[in-house]
């Protein structure tokens, strides 16, 4: 399988989960900046629909936060230090979704529900070790998928 049937086959495969995904430029025009301008106002697309603003080369989002039609909606805990890993195993739920980044790992939790929550309860909890990826905003997905 190629780089670009891998990547089409994630991006089917994550929104067949029920997030919302997004194509964002290669690493060799910005990386992850989103292609779709208002990407934030984009709904939910159903897994046959992910290949339609696909270009040679893109990169691949998810949308974190609540988003419209998305069966699920998550936030991400981005730890880019050994301080910030071992904060995070001493102090937040265990999760199945962890991934591998250059710097450290990035930890997707299901969206409570109420962003508010999030930020109270959770953003105020990381003592600047970490970034709470939320309402609004997006990670990429690392192009060894």
């Amino acid at each position: 399988m190629t780089q670009a049937e891998q990547m089409l086959a994630a991006a089917r495969r994550l929104a067949g989960l029920g997030l919302a995904v997004h194509w964002l430029r290669g690493p060799k025009s910005g990386g992850k900046a989103p292609l779709a301008k208002e990407w934030q106002r984009a709904p939910y697309s159903a897994p046959a629909q992910v290949d339609e603003g696909w270009r040679s080369g893109c990169n691949l989002g998810v949308h974190t936060g609540l988003v419209a039609g998305a069966p699920r909606s998550v936030v991400v805990v981005d730890l880019d230090s050994p301080a910030a890993l071992a904060w995070a195993q001493e102090h937040l739920p265990a999760t199945p979704w962890r991934t591998l980044t250059r710097k450290g790992e990035h930890w997707y939790y299901l969206h409570p529900g109420k962003p508010a929550h999030i930020a109270r309860e959770l953003g105020q909890t990381l003592q600047g070790l970490a970034d709470l990826v939320r309402d609004g905003r997006q990670m990429m997905i690392n192009r060894r998928v």
